[in-house]
């Protein structure tokens, strides 16, 4: 989307809207341009879920990814930091929740080598998941 300027039949500008060129020239023949003061682009929002359970995460995990719960558990043990490796450990262990923003599950996604396309499609995946 972008700020175009409407224009009357001496190329005055009577109203500016936020619109694609395409809806600009359907709609005002012609008679638009764009503004000269654009929007910031933003980056795109993740549709994804921002939750689902343990056992959710871990059915879709194995049906998209094939990891298993055993993968996880070696992934843990590759933390070097002994603080680190445990507070990773009781936060994937003892969660009631995975939440797809939090610390514990960006590093795990970095140990599993999932990107944030896969966390999304997983998010997604899982909270359809009923056992």
């Amino acid at each position: 989307m972008k700020n175009i300027n409407i224009l009357d039949g001496a190329g005055t500008v009577i109203n500016t809207i936020l619109a694609t060129e395409n809806f600009a020239e359907q709609h005002y023949p012609g008679h638009w341009r764009l503004a000269e003061h654009q929007p910031e682009p933003q980056e795109p929002v993740s549709q994804a879920p921002a939750s689902c359970t343990p056992t959710q995460g871990l059915i879709a995990l194995y049906t998209l990814k094939q990891i298993t719960e055993q993968d996880i558990f070696t992934a843990l043990e590759t933390i070097t930091d002994p603080v680190a490796r445990y507070t990773a450990k009781i936060g994937y262990q003892r969660a009631t929740q995975w939440e797809r923003r939090s610390a514990t599950m960006q590093l795990m996604a970095q140990l599993l080598e999932l990107s944030e396309d896969d966390l999304d499609a997983l998010f997604s995946y899982a909270v359809g998941v009923c056992v």
